[in-house]
């Protein structure tokens, strides 16, 4: 069974993949614009083609790898959302948001919130982490038990 851990932990781990395939992206598109004419007032060589072509053609893969995962953690982030909903503290909902949906770090979120004039520590984060994890731990324990 797919616990909430798992779908919210996937949420995350799509969206720091779907970054690097973007970084990865923005690297390729970068030397296919070198390799370009257009785009490159140095005389051109045959080894541009091939460079260019290398690039070109890792560029459209990484476009249908980025597409996929869009579409992964747009779905992901559906499910991710509602198990948040369910967790009762809104200030924890808003950690679980920022945390999972949103993919920020934990020094972010603790910023935001002290300027939000709700000072808390990482440490309290955390804990506050924990309880929201062990509310939707005990949710899944009750979805096991209904299930047999």
């Amino acid at each position: 069974m797919v616990t909430s851990r798992d779908i919210l932990n996937e949420c995350r781990t799509i969206a720091d993949e779907l970054e690097e395939l973007s970084d990865q992206r923005t690297v390729f598109k970068s030397l296919a614009e070198k390799c370009t004419t257009r785009y490159s007032f140095a005389p051109v060589h045959t080894s541009d083609d091939v460079n260019k072509t290398f690039a070109i053609h890792r560029l459209v893969m990484l476009d249908n790898m980025i597409d996929k995962h869009r579409k992964d953690l747009e779905r992901k982030q559906k499910e991710g959302k509602e198990l948040i909903k369910m967790i009762p503290d809104s200030r924890i909902r808003l950690i679980f948001f920022r945390r999972y949906i949103r993919n920020w770090n934990w020094k972010l979120i603790a910023d935001v919130m002290l300027a939000e004039h709700d000072a808390v520590s990482i440490r309290h984060l955390l804990r506050l982490h924990a309880k929201g994890l062990s509310y939707l731990d005990n949710m899944d324990m009750v979805k096991e038990e209904k299930a047999q």
